[in-house]
């Protein structure tokens, strides 16, 4: 026999303490904190909940919500069309600690979207064939199920013991091009690679990565990394718990890319990275990726190298990961309702845009020459 609990209140989630780290620690992915999602929700105004799944007194899998306004973005390419406000429920972390099996995930969506209103319950990257995309599929008549138009792939790499051996578990042609252009840069750049791991050190780092991140491309998408006092006391604290690696890249004294990775338990969770377009001809965030895994190996306890939602089977992730998931982006909506329903209407008429558009385009390389014209760049248009 199995119970659902749903727990709002911070000081309610301390008996999970012990069993949410114990979890974390033979996790395969990168998955919040008790510290992270504690604080969350004792933060004032904040709305959200843990389910605590246990069969009979055992605690056996944990997944957690957050409920709030938000603007649902419509996008073509990396170019955003225009945003609807929405009330969004949203699944916090990749996939769940433990283990919720398929009857389970149907008692916790219930629960959690009798707690709140919303127009969408956004359940992000679903793993296929998972208890949580079984259960999707089982949804009453009432609630309408987008997935995503394509599968969304997530990589990982599962940290060897050195560097060398790295390099080895990558296809032949993509270990000789790196090693050549890690070569190249070194021999040609003067460059500075820096390690930012300690809480003097933050302030450097957002000042530096704002003024790269304000060239990118990532800028105009919202993925910012701003020096801000909420993301400087965030750094800080993470410095302070050990669990902050960030890098910072200088070529000719100028701040050319960042890095934003944190660590816990045996886990990196790769952030969005920024790069200078004036240094692409020397592949600056190549190195730094090859720099930042290396950083890894040599100098911390990473076990598995997460590197986020929104893979494929042809970027960069592709090259670089050792082990893939394929998952669906699954959003859920009252049928009943009639701005959710144009929600997903309109969703739904974007993919129709997007498919016919891939049907005519194909995957060739006139593809990424109009993903990279389409890119609005920050300060500066890129050099041509």
């Amino acid at each position: 026999m199995s119970n659902v609990e749903l727990i709002s209140d911070a000081a309610d989630l301390q008996p999970l303490r012990e069993i949410w780290e114990r979890l974390l620690a033979s996790a395969q992915f990168y998955y919040p904190t008790f510290e992270q999602i504690q604080r969350q929700l004792s933060t004032p105004g904040a709305r959200g909940c843990v389910a605590a799944v246990r069969n009979g007194q055992t605690l056996s899998g944990i997944t957690c919500f957050g409920s709030g306004a938000a603007m649902r973005a419509f996008t073509i390419g990396e170019r955003k069309l225009f945003a609807l406000p929405v009330e969004q429920v949203a699944k916090i972390g990749f996939q769940e600690l433990g283990a919720v099996d398929r009857e389970q995930w149907l008692e916790i969506i219930d629960a959690v979207m009798s707690r709140w209103r919303f127009t969408v319950l956004d359940l992000g990257e679903v793993v296929r064939g998972s208890a949580l995309h079984q259960a999707t599929e089982r949804l009453s008549h009432t609630l309408l199920v987008a997935r995503g138009r394509k599968p969304s792939i997530r990589w990982f790499i599962d940290v060897p013991a050195t560097f060398d051996e790295y390099l080895d578990a990558l296809r032949p042609s993509t270990k000789r091009n790196v090693t050549y252009k890690l070569r190249r840069f070194e021999r040609e750049q003067a460059y500075e690679f820096v390690t930012i791991s300690r809480p003097e050190q933050v302030e450097q780092f957002l000042h530096d990565g704002e003024a790269v991140s304000r060239r990118t491309y990532q800028w105009a998408l919202g993925q910012r990394l701003e020096n801000t006092e909420q993301l400087r006391s965030h750094y800080q604290r993470l410095a302070e718990q050990g669990r902050l690696r960030c890098h910072l890249l200088y070529i000719d004294g100028v701040p050319a890319g960042f890095m934003r990775n944190e660590l816990h338990a045996g886990i990196c969770n790769y952030g969005t990275p920024g790069f200078d377009p004036l240094f692409e001809k020397c592949s600056p965030g190549l190195v730094m990726l090859l720099w930042t895994i290396k950083d890894l190996i040599e100098n911390t306890d990473c076990r598995v190298f997460d590197f986020g939602e929104g893979g494929d089977d042809q970027g960069y992730k592709s090259r670089f990961g050792t082990r893939s998931i394929e998952c669906d982006y699954i959003h859920v909506y009252p049928a009943r309702k009639p701005y959710s329903l144009l929600i997903y209407l309109a969703e739904r008429a974007l993919t129709l845009t997007k498919n016919l558009a891939d049907a005519i385009i194909g995957d060739s390389s006139l593809r990424q020459k109009l993903k990279k014209a389409i890119r609005k760049y920050g300060v500066e248009e890129p050099p041509r």
